[in-house]
C-alpha cells in the first residue's frame, strides 16, 4: 500500500516528540535525581545504583539491560511489539550517556553537578520531568523499555495489568536501595556513596 506524504510527516512528528520526551526524561535523571543521589524505579533506577556503586555510565547500564530484555521480548512476543521501543531504548541510552558526560562538576572531575541542591525540589523536578515525559512518549507509541518489556512478557502468560506489574517491579527496585538506608527519611534523602568516594575512603 502506498504511503502518503501526510502519513510520513505524521510518523516523523511522532518520532520527534518521542525523542524530545526521552531527552526530557534523561535530563530529569541526570540533572536532578542521580547527582542528588535520589532513588527511583525502572531500569534507570538500577542504572543509578550501578553508577553510585561502580561509576559505570548510566547509559551503558540502561542499554545493556534493555538490549537483553529486548532480545527476550523478540523471541517471546515477536517483532510486533514495536520498532519504536527499540528506537526509544537506543535514544535513552545515548541521552543518558551524553548528559551524564556534560553535566559535571567543574571542581570535581567525573562527578555529576545537580541543577539544584535541595533534595526535595530535586525529587519534585526530576520525578516530574521523568514521569511526564514517559507519559508523552507512551501517547506516541514509544516506550523506554525495561520494566515495560517485562510487563508485556508477564501479561502474555498471566491475567494481570501491565501497570500493576510495573508498579511491583518498581517497588522491588526501590526496596533494593532501601536495604542500604537505615530509616525512610535517610533512604529518601540519603547521600549515596559513589565509586570515587569509596576509593578515596579506602585510600
Amino acid at each position: 500500500m502506498k504511503t502518503s506524504k501526510k502519513q510520513v510527516l505524521e510518523e516523523v512528528k511522532r518520532y520527534v516528540i518521542i525523542t524530545l520526551a526521552l531527552f526530557t526524561m534523561c535530563l530529569g535523571w541526570t540533572a536532578f535525581l542521580i547527582p542528588n543521589h535520589l532513588m527511583g524505579g525502572g531500569v534507570s533506577g538500577i542504572a543509578a545504583l550501578v553508577y553510585w556503586g561502580t561509576g559505570l555510565s548510566t547509559g551503558i547500564t540502561v542499554f545493556v539491560i534493555n538490549a537483553i530484555l529486548l532480545l527476550i521480548a523478540l523471541k517471546i512476543i515477536g517483532v510486533g511489539f514495536g520498532i519504536k521501543t527499540a528506537y526509544s531504548i537506543i535514544m535513552a541510552s545515548v541521552f543518558m550517556s551524553l548528559l551524564q558526560h556534560f553535566i559535571t562538576d567543574p571542581m570535581m572531575a567525573g562527578t555529576m553537578q545537580p541543577f539544584v541542591s535541595d533534595h526535595f525540589l530535586a525529587a519534585i523536578l526530576g520525578g516530574g520531568l521523568a514521569g511526564l515525559s514517559i507519559g508523552v512518549a507512551f501517547t506516541q507509541g514509544g516506550s523506554t523499555g525495561g520494566t515495560d518489556i517485562i510487563a508485556m512478557i508477564v501479561c502474555k502468560y498471566r491475567n494481570i495489568s501491565q501497570g500493576r506489574v510495573i508498579l511491583i517491579l518498581d517497588i522491588v527496585i526501590i526496596a533494593c536501595g532501601f536495604i542500604v538506608g537505615n530509616t525512610v527519611e535517610d533512604f529518601i534523602y540519603r547521600r549515596w556513596p559513589t565509586a570515587s568516594s569509596m576509593r578515596c575512603s579506602v585510600a
